[in-house]
């Protein structure tokens, strides 16, 4: 049976990793939805993410 130290270490071990999945899955969704909106729109990728980036700035800030 496993102690109560073991535990805990396999606890964070498997939070770490869940937060790592969830930290790529989140960033590559975002980069898919910018580059489907860039191919939509017309505009160039990089004014996208500066124009999102601003938006997401100004929002945080409020």
């Amino acid at each position: 049976m496993a102690t109560p130290k073991q535990i805990r270490e396999t606890y964070a071990q498997v939070e770490s990793e869940a937060r790592r999945l969830v930290s790529f899955l989140c960033e590559d969704t975002v980069q898919t939805c910018l580059e489907e909106t860039a191919t939509r729109t017309g505009e160039d990728l990089d004014h996208i993410k500066q124009v999102m980036a601003a938006e997401w700035s100004m929002a945080g800030s409020g």
